[in-house]
């Protein structure tokens, strides 16, 4: 029987507290589809300028930068999209009045309801998080899960969140679009250099 195709991409994660030329180095070498600014919801005026760099960096790497929860100011500013980490009460409006191109996605944390509920609704993707198989019975198996069964049957793109091991990434890397890597993987180069072998 030959092996399952690899397929999920590196969503990169990125926190207000990341630097440039961290930024710059790691979207120049590596194969990274997407990435999400965390940590925005208060910005100063620092901040504000931070990420607008940030962005500017992703741009000119050809990558899209979404901003996590400040749908206002990511719109205001030309980012490619918003990340909600839970679903917001206004998520009709901001889906029926955003442009055509800016996207929106969703964090549906554990529920399988919540995500199917906001599928419906026409955000670009969804995402759960990877404790979500936690009660599976086979501790080191995705079959037969909520990740797996959205994978196989919703066509709406799924990121995984909240991966813990190289060992999960290796397990989920067949049954999801994209798997979010937080700064404390990507910020240290071997761990980084493994999951990038791992994904491309």
């Amino acid at each position: 029987e030959s092996e399952p195709t690899l397929t999920a991409k590196i969503y990169l994660i990125v926190d207000i507290t990341s630097s440039d030329i961290e930024l710059r180095n790691i979207l120049k070498k590596n194969p990274i589809e997407c990435v999400r600014i965390s940590g925005v919801s208060e910005l100063s005026a620092h901040d504000k300028e931070k990420i607008k760099n940030f962005k500017k960096i992703c741009h000119r790497n050809d990558k899209a930068v979404l901003l996590e929860d400040n749908y206002e100011f990511a719109l205001k500013n030309e980012f490619d999209g918003v990340h909600f980490t839970k679903g917001p009460s206004e998520i009709h409006k901001v889906l029926k009045l955003k442009p055509k191109d800016f996207l929106v996605g969703v964090d549906c944390s554990y529920s399988k309801h919540q995500g199917l509920i906001t599928a419906e609704l026409g955000v670009d993707y969804i995402s759960f998080k990877v404790d979500c198989n936690k009660n599976n019975d086979i501790s080191d198996s995705y079959s037969d899960n909520l990740i797996s069964w959205w994978y196989e049957t919703i066509e709406i793109p799924l990121v995984v969140e909240n991966v813990k091991s190289i060992n999960e990434i290796i397990d989920l890397s067949v049954i999801c679009d994209f798997i979010s890597i937080p700064p404390i993987y990507w910020s240290e180069t071997s761990d980084f250099d493994n999951i990038v072998k791992i994904l491309n």
